[in-house]
Formats: C-alpha cells, structure tokens, sequence
C-alpha cells in the first residue's frame, strides 16, 4: 500500500470520525485531543496504486486513559485533588492513588476529590493539628483533627497518639 486512512469515533457517533493518514509502510497511526476517559472504535483503508479500498469494520471498543492530576475521578483512578503533583502529594494522592494514612471522598468525572490524613484513626498524619481516635467536637480535638481553641493534648506530634486533651 502507498498509505493507510486510520479513522475514530466515538462509539455510535457513525458521521463524526475523525482521520489521519500515514505512510503505507507505517506500523502505527497517532490520534491527539481525544476527550479522556471515553471509549472509541477505529477503522482504517488503505491506498493501492489503483485507489483507496473500502474501510473495514470498526473495531473493537477501547477506552482513553484519564489524565492523572486533571481535578476529575475516572473509573482508573482512586482519587484525583488536581493541582501540582507535589500539592496532591500533600494532599494524600499520588499519581492517582490514595497514600495509606489518607482518605479522599467527594470526586466524580467532573470534580476533584476532597483528601486529607486520616481524621479519626489515632494517629497524625498529614495536615492533622491532633487525632484523639474519634470524630467529636468540644473534647479538645475536632471532628477535623484540629486542636480547638483552649485546649491542649498530649502527645500531640506527627506520627504520636494523642491521648488525650485537657483546657
């Protein structure tokens, strides 16, 4: 073959494919701006020296990986807070997963997630100012992990318990 078409849609969308050419002795045909997270289905032709043959049956389905780091949660990833990767490290997302320690609730395909360390579990991690083992306001550390004004707690550093607090 002088060259291959190579066409993508969309699943379904049968008038909106999208083409590229390549040299017939190619191996592979490069797609760019594809929308992430979506299932496409791809045909291809080819030129002979009498004309372009018919397009063959679209293929199987396949998926676009997500963009790690983009603020949306897709099937492929277990949280994603947006931002720099040293801010979601902070954060308790690395390269789209949860670090243990941390907890990441509320993102969708069109929100980020909301992480943080683990508020409740004893121990501080993270951005926790106390982790008194439960999530109660009013007994020195809240229901954030945040020391509440007047009072103190014990043990109170990175990695320690907090046993208790005390006005």
């Amino acid at each position: 073959p002088l060259a291959f078409e190579v066409g993508a849609s969309t699943v379904g969308n049968v008038s909106g494919w999208r083409t590229v050419i390549v040299d017939g002795a190619a191996t592979t045909a490069e797609f760019s701006g594809f929308p992430t997270f979506t299932f496409w289905e791809f045909r291809v032709r080819a030129q002979t020296a009498g004309g372009w043959t018919g397009w063959s049956a679209a293929s199987v389905s396949a998926r676009t990986w997500s963009a790690c780091g983009d603020g949306a949660r897709h099937l492929d990833e277990d949280c994603d807070v947006g931002g720099s990767p040293d801010e979601a490290s902070a954060l308790g997302c690395v390269d789209c997963s949860v670090t243990g320690g941390y907890s990441c609730v509320g993102g969708s395909a069109s929100s980020p997630d909301s992480c943080g360390a683990g508020c409740g579990d004893g121990g501080m991690n993270g951005i926790e100012e106390c982790d008194d083992s439960d999530n109660v306001n009013d007994d020195g550390c809240d229901a954030a992990c945040r020391l509440e004004l007047g009072w103190e707690c014990s043990s109170n550093e990175a990695g320690g318990l907090t046993s208790g607090c005390a006005t």
